[in-house]
């Protein structure tokens, strides 16, 4: 919820293992989290194999972006928003998020709906980042689901309410979130 939609963590201070790729120990600390997470750490350490180093990693990730692969895309928005593996560029990191919250991608619809929750390099829009939320939770996400009830539960670019609060957790604990799920006891 929202002490954690800043932006996620930073993925350089979730580094794996003596020599693993910044981006790979991000998205190895976020795979409990379960899919889409799961399947683009699969992508990634399948890429690192295939190209043996950090450089080739990235420059076969970007290829992927490029040819529009969406979760290519997201894990490419990442590293620039970070600078992690490419160059640091909030304006590249949010056109990438787009490329793939074009596919429906729901890390990219969540990414995007903190972006404008909060007025990060876009403008603040509480009615947008509502919208981005709830595809993302529709798509499965349970953190989008905690967002929207965060969002209730402060008055954040919303109505305050109790009900739709309560009602966006227990969709997150029917996601399988184990924080919503002890939120209402389920």
């Amino acid at each position: 919820m929202a002490r954690e939609i800043y932006g996620h963590r930073h993925p350089g201070s979730m580094r794996g293992d003596a020599g693993t790729p910044e981006i790979i120990g991000w998205f190895e600390q976020e795979k409990k989290k379960g899919e889409p997470y799961i399947r683009i750490l699969s992508m990634l350490e399948g890429l690192l194999s295939e190209n043996g180093t950090e450089a080739g990693l990235m420059s076969a990730l970007r290829e992927k972006a490029e040819g529009g692969d969406p979760d290519a895309q997201f894990a490419i928005g990442l590293a620039t928003q970070y600078g992690v593996g490419a160059m640091m560029s909030y304006d590249e990191a949010i056109e990438w998020y787009s490329r793939a919250m074009s596919q429906d991608h729901p890390l990219a619809l969540h990414k995007m709906g903190v972006r404008y929750m909060l007025g990060s390099d876009v403008p603040m829009s509480g009615k947008k980042a509502i919208k981005l939320f709830k595809r993302a939770s529709d798509l499965g996400l349970a953190e989008a689901s905690k967002e929207i009830a965060w969002m209730y539960s402060t008055g954040t670019g919303v109505t305050y309410s109790e009900p739709e609060a309560f009602r966006w957790t227990l969709k997150a604990a029917e996601q399988g979130d184990a924080e919503a799920q002890a939120d209402v006891g389920y």
